[in-house]
């Protein structure tokens, strides 16, 4: 065999080169379906009830840990303020808390996207004529034209647009 022709090793009809109907084929699935659990998931499931262990509740043992690490940091034997602490090691136990409790959180609470997506096709578009010919008198501005077509279109919604 020629060592100048490539061999094409094709294992899918929709990689043959020059196929004008690639997109249009639909795709084999890829991973396993939506809902289904992971193998590996499964079984630390299962191993984690037969050790009888729940990360939940030592994850609270240890932030109630944390808290009394704080308070004896913060306050001596007789409860006074201590003037000098190490601001060092508060700092940590606060950063160790503060990631404790967003761990927690998740099993609480479902997290939230961050920001509100609006869809744009829900969206009414605007038309602006800034043009006084046929609506206005020569005099008037276009802040007057703008003002009157908006009240137009109100109007044809079905807004009471009189005060």
């Amino acid at each position: 065999m020629d060592p100048r022709i490539k061999k094409i090793e094709i294992d899918d009809p929709r990689n043959v080169p020059g196929n004008p109907y690639r997109d249009k084929m639909p795709k084999a699935p890829i991973g396993r379906p939506k809902g289904s659990k992971n193998f590996h998931a499964k079984n630390a499931q299962v191993r984690l009830q037969e050790l009888r262990y729940d990360p939940i509740y030592e994850m609270v043992k240890q932030q109630e840990q944390i808290d009394k690490a704080i308070q004896e940091l913060l306050f001596d034997e007789n409860g006074e303020r201590r003037t000098k602490y190490s601001h060092i090691a508060f700092a940590q136990l606060s950063a160790v808390k503060m990631s404790l409790i967003n761990n927690l959180m998740r099993y609480g609470y479902a997290r939230t996207p961050e920001g509100v997506q609006v869809d744009p096709d829900k969206l009414k578009p605007i038309t602006i004529n800034l043009t006084t010919q046929n609506y206005l008198p020569e005099s008037a501005t276009a802040v007057d034209a703008i003002d009157l077509v908006i009240a137009k279109e109100a109007k044809e919604e079905g807004y009471n647009t009189t005060q």
